[in-house]
């Protein structure tokens, strides 16, 4: 996962929050549920920043986080995540 944050280019072709969403989905879909990533990074942003997930799910939680912190969607993302992974055992 930290390749995909870090070399975001190589896996899609544009660098937005709906092409980092749709990969994320569709590569935890082919783990076949052996990775879960997207719930363990919105359970880290809940722990970590206070902001809880709602029916927008963790989008919505970096989205919120974005907007406090004055960043675009994408940063956040990288940001937050790589964070995440730092501390985790992955």
């Amino acid at each position: 996962m930290i390749h995909f944050i870090n070399r975001t280019g190589i896996y899609i072709p544009i660098i937005d929050k709906e092409n980092i969403i749709s990969f994320l989905s569709g590569y935890e879909i082919g783990t076949n549920g052996e990775c879960a990533f997207i719930h363990n990074l919105s359970e880290y942003i809940e722990k970590e920043y206070k902001i809880e997930r709602t029916s927008i799910g963790w989008p919505g939680q970096v989205q919120q986080y974005s907007t406090e912190n004055n960043l675009e969607w994408v940063t956040s993302f990288k940001k937050i995540a790589s964070e995440y992974l730092a501390k985790s055992d992955i």
